[in-house]
Formats: C-alpha cells, sequence, structure tokens
C-alpha cells in the first residue's frame, strides 16, 4: 500500500515541468547570500541522517558526501524576491559540489517541491529522457526531483548553490505551470 501511494505522488509530481527558470537573483542579495554560506558551518552529518528517511534515495549518498558538502542554515535568512513568491519555502542548505565531480543520478521525495539558486559557477542539470539544462551564476530555477536526474560541475573549482524545498501545493504548482 505504501508503495502504491510514494507510486501516485510520483506521477502527481511528473505532471509538473523537468524544470522552470524563476529569475536572476539580485547582486545585492548575491553579495549578502556569499557571506551567509561563507558563515555557515558543514552539516554533512544532519544531511544524511535527514536523507535515510527519504524512501527514494540514491544508495551511495554517504560516501558520496566527501565531494559533495552541504551546509544547512538553521537560522532564519533573508531568501531573494524571486524565491518569495513560494509559499513555505523551507529547507534551505548550501550544496558545495568539487571541481569535476558529478551528483549521482537520482530520484527526490515527490512530497515537496525543490528550488536551487547558483551562488557560485555553473553546472548541468541532466533529467531523464535527454532533457539538460545549463544553470549559471544568479540563476534560481524549479528543478522537479520526480525525474530521475544528475548535476555535473563545470566550473573551475567548486559549484556552489543553494537549495530549498517548497510545500507542494496549488498555489506553488500554479506559479510553476506559469512561469515560461
Amino acid at each position: 500500500m505504501k508503495d502504491t501511494k510514494i507510486l501516485k505522488e510520483f506521477a502527481k509530481g511528473r505532471r509538473l515541468p523537468h524544470y522552470r527558470y524563476i529569475g536572476k537573483a539580485d547582486s545585492i542579495w548575491m553579495d549578502y547570500i556569499k557571506t551567509v554560506c561563507n558563515k555557515t558551518p558543514e552539516s554533512n552529518e544532519y544531511s544524511y541522517a535527514n536523507r535515510q528517511d527519504v524512501e527514494l534515495d540514491f544508495e551511495t549518498y554517504k560516501d558520496f558526501l566527501a565531494s559533495y558538502i552541504q551546509k544547512n542554515v538553521f537560522d532564519k535568512i533573508i531568501i531573494d524576491r524571486c524565491m518569495e513568491q513560494f509559499d513555505n519555502v523551507t529547507n534551505l542548505r548550501f550544496a558545495i559540489l568539487k571541481e569535476g565531480d558529478t551528483v549521482p543520478e537520482h530520484l527526490d521525495s515527490p512530497k515537496t517541491l525543490r528550488m536551487i539558486c547558483m551562488i557560485e559557477g555553473s553546472h548541468i542539470f541532466k533529467f531523464e529522457g535527454d532533457v539538460e539544462c545549463t544553470m549559471n551564476e544568479g540563476d534560481i530555477y524549479f528543478v522537479n526531483g520526480c525525474y530521475r536526474h544528475s548535476v555535473v560541475n563545470t566550473t573551475k573549482g567548486d559549484r556552489i548553490a543553494l537549495l530549498a524545498k517548497m510545500e507542494y501545493n496549488t498555489h506553488n504548482e500554479n506559479i510553476i505551470n506559469e512561469l515560461l
């Protein structure tokens, strides 16, 4: 029964596009968020503990954390105006992907929607079905974790992104569908 429920949630999530460009982050906010990132300590163990509860995930997550550093934001911070249009933006965290590394192909939980803002560098976000999107510094995107996906760091140096979850509700779904 639980598997059927999860499959229905994935089917619902796959009605949304693979990704949508939300907008360009404000340059003053980018300076602010880079300072926040520099002051935020690494929290891979916290990230690993929380990923264990996700029902569908890639198996090598703990090993992968050697080249993928997460810095969870536990204090209240200002989010960019592009992100403010969404309801209940939560679980903010910086994801640092080392030069030349790739996030292995995986699925995310279908229970929430995902947003990403490129803070430093660029990467190629690859989805199943040969769908790709190059994301550059300052770009903010909705990304659909209900499609298998991976991320390739194309930066000379570390790629830093701010990741966020948001509630899967009608308001957020409508905004995503309206974005061109």
